[in-house]
């Protein structure tokens, strides 16, 4: 192919295609050991550093479903977690790197994770939405903007009272993104999650949280 032409020699793409084939069988073999997959994503996302763009972003779904699945089997253990998300993030750079753009199967795992319990895992989930909505503004990439703020119109409406644990609550999480891509966002997708914001203390009565979201309005206003 073209891409050895950038001073990359075949090897790393051989590297990259071995490192995404021996995920996948790792992940079919069920039960084993969670620490193997652990150490294969360091290769995985090595790996794609390495290879050229074009080779990684048109494998994007064969990885990005590997990742989904590690998640969904090993999420539970915050190192696995953080480094899957980590691999997430660096696909989806690669793909913007190539010219393309990351679909849902890239983001959905990674908003999966925006409002956990565990906060590093969480600031992980968090770097990884901002880096890539920061990217798709200057692809003008409205797609993925779209699916973001649908998914945060979805954490922050989800808000009940009966959470009483400031990080108990999707939305708080949701206005910790926000504060960080608001300006990587449409006008119209940013409608929408004002309306949710608006409509929280409806939801939740007296609540910290309906303070931050009132805080973040108000600059977001100002600006």
């Amino acid at each position: 192919g073209h891409g050895e032409s950038q001073g990359c020699p075949p090897t790393a793409t051989a590297y990259f295609a071995a490192a995404v084939m021996t995920l996948q069988k790792q992940l079919e073999q069920k039960g084993t050991e969670a620490s193997t997959p652990s150490a294969l994503l360091l290769v995985l996302r090595k790996a794609m550093g390495e290879a050229p763009a074009n080779v990684v972003s048109a494998r994007i779904n064969d990885v990005a479903v590997a990742l989904g699945l590690a998640l969904k089997a090993y999420g539970q253990q915050d190192e696995l977690a953080r480094t899957a998300l980590g691999c997430l993030s660096l696909l989806a750079e690669r793909a913007f790197d190539a010219g393309s753009r990351p679909n849902r199967r890239v983001l959905k795992p990674i908003f999966a994770y925006v409002g956990d319990v565990r906060m590093p895992v969480r600031r992980r989930a968090q770097l990884a939405a901002t880096t890539i909505l920061k990217r798709g503004v200057d692809g003008s990439d409205a797609q993925t903007a779209e699916f973001a703020a649908a998914q945060l119109v979805q954490m922050i409406s989800s808000a009940r009272p009966d959470k009483r644990l400031m990080e108990e609550i999707p939305a708080r999480h949701a206005i910790t993104l926000l504060q960080a891509v608001a300006t990587a966002l449409p006008a119209k997708d940013l409608n929408d999650i004002v309306k949710a914001l608006v409509a929280m203390p409806a939801q939740l009565g007296q609540h910290p949280c309906c303070t931050e979201a009132f805080l973040f309005l108000a600059k977001l206003l100002t600006e």
